[in-house]
């Protein structure tokens, strides 16, 4: 998932149903999810744990502070 965001914008939080490639839903039970924040292709400026929402429908959210 790819979001474009830029300075000045007010998104407190980033969430998302994690999906596999026939699109169900990914059960996150004992994973570890990270998020990570690029400015282009090659600079990589965060790479945080995500917030796992729900276990079992694979929701994930990075919130900005």
């Amino acid at each position: 998932m790819a979001v474009t965001i830029k300075r000045g914008d007010t998104r407190r939080s980033i969430v998302a149903d994690l999906t596999d490639p026939n699109n169900n839903v990914v059960d996150l039970t004992g994973a570890d999810v990270r998020f990570l924040m690029m400015k282009g292709r090659n600079v990589l400026l965060d790479n945080v744990p995500a917030y796992i929402e729900d276990l079992t429908t694979g929701t994930v959210a990075y919130h900005f502070e």
